[in-house]
């Protein structure tokens, strides 16, 4: 399905795609289904061969992003790469949206990654597809990083990340108070309930399900230079000069063509 829709992609044949094996076992099954492919996407196959040497989930698939973005950046030498795991689905503008954005990770260095992905995009809370924001959290589920950014996060990669790799480049690798870029409404939609933490039934499989995906045809995201670290945080300063002061007894009588502004602590969150 991930492939599948990679193929339904506007100009797909312009972007390698690697699919990356990390079990030895199924290799021979795997690579039959990616190969059907073949002609409609620029396909490669991947193979890592070496086990990690830590048998937990967390490790393996540290292990295996480790692998993928040692192939993208230091053997193939690509100045950008896209990660996405294979239990996603990605929506029409998914590559476009790569495309537009990537010259501001070579423009800003006060950003490390695109995503496709945003933790609150819950169809009930988003609408704009053309809106896109800044955060110092990694969203991962689909996002790009140059070149630079690999550079700094080689040598201190970790073997045995006890919460996951992505909990680990949130708030051990560095790169804060760099941020990312990333869409209100996602490109990427989560299908699989049957993976190492999506379980069948859980709220976290619920909470994915209700995830909205955007729809916006490639192209119609328009002019990014808002995203630029000086105007955006212009704007940022100037909606919270303008916002109305209000607490949480009042987030039921709120308006959608206002602003607000909402102090909270760690604790009441």
């Amino acid at each position: 399905r991930c492939l599948q829709s990679l193929a339904a992609q506007a100009e797909p044949d312009i972007f390698p795609v690697a699919v990356s094996l990390d079990d030895p076992p199924t290799f021979g099954k795997m690579e039959d289904a990616a190969r059907k492919f073949d002609g409609r996407l620029m396909l490669e196959i991947w193979h890592k061969t070496t086990p990690s040497p830590i048998s937990a989930a967390v490790a393996k698939i540290s292990e295996h992003f480790r692998f993928a973005l040692t192939e993208s950046f230091d053997r193939r030498g690509f100045e950008y790469a896209i990660f996405v795991e294979n239990d996603l689905t990605v929506a029409p503008d998914f590559l476009w949206y790569f495309r537009s954005a990537a010259w501001l990770l070579e423009e800003d260095p006060t950003l490390f990654c695109v995503s496709a992905w945003n933790d609150n995009g819950m169809s009930d809370l988003v609408s704009d597809e053309h809106r896109l924001f800044r955060t110092d959290y990694f969203p991962g589920l689909g996002w790009m990083i140059r070149k630079d950014t690999w550079d700094k996060l080689r040598g201190q990669w970790p073997g045995f990340p006890s919460t996951g790799w992505d909990h680990w480049l949130r708030h051990g690798s560095g790169l804060r108070p760099r941020e990312c870029i990333a869409p209100e409404v996602p490109r990427t939609h989560h299908f699989d309930t049957h993976g190492t933490n999506v379980k069948a039934g859980t709220s976290l499989a619920k909470s994915l399900a209700s995830m909205a995906v955007s729809t916006l045809l490639p192209g119609e995201l328009g002019d990014l230079t808002y995203l630029l670290h000086e105007p955006y945080e212009a704007h940022v300063r100037d909606l919270a000069k303008g916002a109305q002061l209000i607490n949480r007894g009042q987030l039921s009588q709120l308006s959608s063509d206002r602003t607000y502004l909402l102090p909270y602590t760690r604790e009441e969150y």
